[in-house]
């Protein structure tokens, strides 16, 4: 059956306090080349970030190019923060970045 996919990629970034490295994370997309853009999402988890993750996220989403988007969840741990990332994914891949 042929599915429909909005992209081709979602990338799932599970967070949790992890403020002085989400920015090295994110700016590394950037590297793709432009025209790639549409091609993939990067769907960041907040995983009850008790630390400044949230705010440097939220200031990265507004000066980019990049389709980032930002769903928050109580913490429940590094599965529970990929499993929600799956759920709102809309690539027909996914990969999971920063696993520990």
């Amino acid at each position: 059956e042929n599915e429909m996919y909005d992209k081709l990629v979602t990338i799932i970034v599970p967070m949790y306090n992890i403020e002085q490295y989400i920015t090295k994370c994110i700016e590394s997309f950037k590297q793709v080349d432009k025209k790639y853009y549409a091609d993939f999402e990067v769907i960041v988890v907040n995983d009850g970030s008790t630390d400044n993750s949230l705010q440097v996220v939220e200031d990265l989403i507004i000066n980019s190019c990049l389709n980032i988007r930002l769903v928050n969840k109580e913490n429940g741990g590094h599965g529970s923060a990929v499993n929600t990332g799956i759920e709102y994914a809309v690539g027909k891949y996914f990969k999971v970045e920063l696993e520990n």
